[in-house]
């Protein structure tokens, strides 16, 4: 992958790649690119390598899964020039996600640029979510491995290795019907602070609550480990957004992806 030899920007060893991750914010929506870092996954451009401030973070796409890579964009009181610069010479497609300020600079930089505004939710307390019992939802482990990669989810491996390692390091929880999955949340990326879900049910189990029920039981299994949970909900999707709802997240916001 190639970009503007022309960029202020440099790309850092794979070795030192975590180290960035201190220096990124962490908030619900930045959880891909903490966790990106942290697993020595993205490739990364600073401006400086003692004390960056500007960073472009690359999370891998998902080829197989029609899954771009996404591009995190950071300035930490400086000007974002060199970041728009890189931006707009970047390989496309590429998702870009950066804060308002940094955008409207790509938005001008960039006129054919286009813009989808998803929405965060998150929690803001530990002690929120209470977790029902009895509700047949169980933790996923290893063994069910295989029953998750029959769902054929997009999305679920920009920064976990394999479905194995999803399950043992971020976690998982399910109800299952015989060896098949009905309903799951999944932990697709985590910052020290955040622990981003996302939930799935099969079209025949849906309606009967499940989604809730996984849900908060996986929203309270980080909560017990000191994460707050959050998720992000694409654009118009209702179903997501009556789940936050039903769920109780305290708080919700906006974020902005521009594609090129």
């Amino acid at each position: 992958m190639q970009v503007d030899e022309k960029s202020t920007l440099t790309e850092i060893r794979a070795s030192e790649v975590a180290g960035v991750a201190a220096f990124l914010p962490d908030t619900p929506w930045t959880t891909t690119a903490v966790h990106a870092c942290e697993r020595r996954v993205a490739r990364v451009w600073v401006d400086s390598t003692d004390a960056p401030g500007c960073a472009a973070v690359l999370a891998p796409g998902i080829p197989d899964h029609d899954v771009a890579p996404r591009l995190y964009l950071f300035a930490s009181n400086q000007p974002a020039d060199p970041l728009v610069a890189f931006a707009t010479a970047f390989p496309r497609p590429v998702h870009v996600v950066c804060d308002e300020a940094v955008g409207d600079l790509l938005d001008a930089a960039a006129p054919e640029v286009s813009r989808v505004a998803d929405s965060v939710h998150w929690f803001e307390r530990l002690d929120t979510v209470e977790r029902a019992t009895g509700d047949g939802t169980r933790r996923l482990r290893l063994g069910d491995a295989e029953a998750v990669e029959r769902l054929g989810l997009r999305g679920l491996l920009r920064t976990f290795e394999s479905i194995k390692d999803l399950l043992m390091v971020g976690g998982a929880c399910g109800v299952t019907d015989g060896d098949e999955l009905a309903c799951a949340a999944f932990t697709v990326d985590m910052s020290v602070n955040y622990a981003r879900i996302v939930v799935f049910t099969q079209e025949p189990y849906r309606g009967r609550g499940l989604a809730t029920a996984v849900t908060r039981r996986l929203v309270s299994a980080h909560h017990e480990q000191g994460r707050l949970a959050c998720t992000i909900v694409e654009d118009r999707d209702a179903a997501g957004e009556a789940l936050c709802a039903r769920v109780g997240f305290e708080a919700a916001g906006r974020v902005s992806r521009r594609i090129l």
